[in-house]
Formats: C-alpha cells, sequence, structure tokens
C-alpha cells in the first residue's frame, strides 16, 4: 500500500452484518498498469468506486465500470480482488439525518446499462495537464447529463440523489476515487477478504 495507513482485514460474511446499502466500496490499485495510472494520476491509491446494495438475491457491487453500468455480486468481486476492496461507512454516526440511502442506490441503479464516460475520463485527464487546466471552464454541478459518467461521477450523483453531496465545492463529473476516499461523508472501515 506504499506507506498507506494499514487498515484491517475484514472477512466478507462478518462484514456484511455491519454494511448498509449506499455504503461507499473503493478499490486500491493492484499491478495492473491503467489501475495505476487512474490511483496516481488523482493523487491517491484508489482506482475504480462503486456502492454497495443488500439485494433480495445476495450483496452486489452497484458500478460504471469500463463495461458499462451494471451489477454484480459482491462475493465474486471480493474472490477476485482480495484485499483490494475498501469498504467506506456512508454517512457515519447518521451525521446527515437527512440521507436517504433507499434514493441514492436507486439512482445508481439507474445507470446500469449505460455505457462508460471515456469523454469524462479524458476531460478529467487534460484537468490534471500544467497550463491547459487553466485555460478549462468550472463545469457547474448540474452539468453532467450530456456524457455518460465514469465511476466516481456515478457514485457523487447517487449521493446528491440521497440528499447529500459527498465532495462539497466539486462538479460530481469532476469527482474522483480519491475525492471520495476523503469525503467527510464516507469513512473508511476495512479491507474486505473471503
Amino acid at each position: 500500500m506504499n506507506g498507506a495507513v494499514r487498515l484491517p482485514l475484514l472477512k466478507l460474511d462478518i462484514a456484511l452484518s455491519r454494511m448498509r446499502t449506499a455504503d461507499a466500496l473503493l478499490y486500491r490499485h493492484g499491478r495492473d498498469p491503467i489501475d495505476i495510472a487512474i490511483a496516481h494520476t488523482g493523487r491517491g491509491e484508489w482506482c475504480h468506486a462503486a456502492m454497495y446494495e443488500q439485494g433480495k438475491d445476495g450483496p452486489h457491487v452497484c458500478d460504471v465500470s469500463f463495461s458499462g453500468g451494471g451489477r454484480r455480486s459482491l462475493f465474486d468481486d471480493v474472490r477476485k480482488y482480495p484485499g483490494v476492496i475498501e469498504w467506506f461507512e456512508a454517512n457515519p454516526d447518521d451525521r446527515w439525518p437527512h440521507f436517504d440511502r433507499e434514493r441514492a442506490i436507486a439512482r445508481m441503479r439507474e445507470f446500469e446499462g449505460c455505457t462508460y464516460g471515456w469523454w469524462s475520463i479524458f476531460r478529467i485527464a487534460l484537468r490534471h495537464l500544467p497550463w491547459i487546466n487553466l485555460f478549462l471552464p468550472i463545469p457547474p454541478d448540474d452539468d453532467y447529463a450530456k456524457y455518460p459518467p465514469v465511476c466516481s461521477e456515478a457514485v457523487s450523483i447517487s449521493y446528491r440523489a440521497g440528499g447529500v453531496d459527498p465532495i462539497p465545492y466539486l462538479a460530481d463529473r469532476l469527482s474522483e476515487p480519491d475525492d471520495l476516499a476523503h469525503s467527510l461523508f464516507l469513512n473508511s472501515k476495512a479491507l474486505l477478504i473471503p
């Protein structure tokens, strides 16, 4: 973890008794060059953002990945990426009593079947280039409907639909996994293992 804070490893079966729908799942980069590039460009350890949903047929990951918006088994992801998926509790200690988890996850499910926001990735990458970023306008928060979202944008939009802006003063379409990891709205709990 490159000198990062060492988190406890927690078996998924135990974590599920504590997790709540609309908690965040942030994936730390492994050895994949694309994941490393995303994490390092985003100034952190995280390369992907998703939401947890306790469905009738089991625990799910709801996200927008390179293959588009979808929903899949959390058991499968934790087996595939042991110790990589970091569980973040949304709304720790219920500090935002108006937050509606069901509205947030319902908004996240609306991204199922959408394409990935490749254009958004390009726009975010441009903002990391010296001098280029000086000439780019600051987008308003609500200007995301024109393009398909990236993972962290979809999560930010969904939390906003639930009543809380997880990253104040940053447009949803500019949010990155690292921004979510440092949000006061999310509290890191553990890395999940099978």
